[in-house]
């Protein structure tokens, strides 16, 4: 699991950088470096147009967060770290594929399964996915079936955003897709720990559809979250077709709705 706090700063011209937490506490850093290397863009489809440098080093000072708001208490005076450099990238825009059901959906993905869940908490949103590929050829050859899990929120407050995270690999096994008529209409989830429990996606009518069960993880700063509540929406997307069952103008991830 992973939680992150981000906000506008700036350089100042002796290179310290300058942000405000706004009533949380106190965090004053310097950088001692103890090594360097070239790095590359993890971005897809992108290349730099120079070097990217990497520099490994510690962060020594003082991080004190007093526990109010959405920030845990914390307090540390060093800590291992990075800075990474990286100039200007130039990327290529991926083509997209319209889908019976309005959205618009990469190429690359005309061979997955995905189930969606989302709905606002708290002043932010929270999602849910369980993503499946089916087995293909690799550079190492047959890549298996795989099934990943994934949960993050996100909010943002007075210039500062929050985020939470929770990811887990699991089984071919642990994420059922049924498609009895051509179109994604049924999905069974059980993903390992950090869930619990599991939920079932049922399609009741073109536009309704049904997320039910135990389904739930206990996130740091949210506590236990049961991602089966009602105020929760849900889709399911087998190859380029998706049932139409997300919000009018709805954004998630490489899938928009409601033109």
């Amino acid at each position: 699991m992973h939680v992150g706090y981000g906000v506008h700063g700036h350089l100042t011209p002796d290179g310290t950088i300058s942000a405000k937490f706004r009533g949380i506490g106190v965090v004053d850093l310097s950088f001692r470096q103890t090594g360097e290397r070239r790095a590359t863009s993890e971005d897809e489809g992108c290349t730099n147009d120079g070097p990217a440098h990497s520099y490994q080093g510690a962060f020594q000072g003082l991080i004190k967060l007093n526990g109010k708001g959405s920030f845990g208490r914390v307090e540390r005076h060093s800590a291992p770290g990075s800075i990474f450099e990286s100039p200007p990238e130039t990327c290529v825009v991926e083509k997209h594929h319209r889908h019976p059901s309005g959205g618009e959906v990469h190429s690359g993905l005309a061979e997955s399964q995905t189930l969606l869940v989302a709905r606002h908490r708290q002043g932010g949103s929270l999602f849910f996915d369980a993503s499946a590929e089916e087995p293909g050829i690799g550079l190492g050859g047959v890549v298996p079936r795989g099934v990943s899990f994934s949960l993050s929120y996100l909010r943002s407050h007075q210039g500062m955003t929050t985020s939470v995270t929770a990811g887990v690999l699991g089984k071919s096994s642990q994420f059922k897709v049924s498609s009895p008529a051509g179109t994604p209409s049924e999905a069974v989830v059980e993903p390992p720990a950090p869930f619990a429990g599991s939920a079932t996606f049922k399609l009741e009518s073109p536009t309704v559809a049904d997320w039910s069960g135990d389904l739930r993880i206990d996130l740091p700063l949210l506590g236990e979250v049961h991602l089966t509540e009602p105020s929760f929406w849900s889709m399911l997307c087998e190859g380029l077709t998706c049932t139409n069952t997300a919000p009018p103008g709805t954004e998630v991830g490489f899938l928009t709705f409601g033109e």
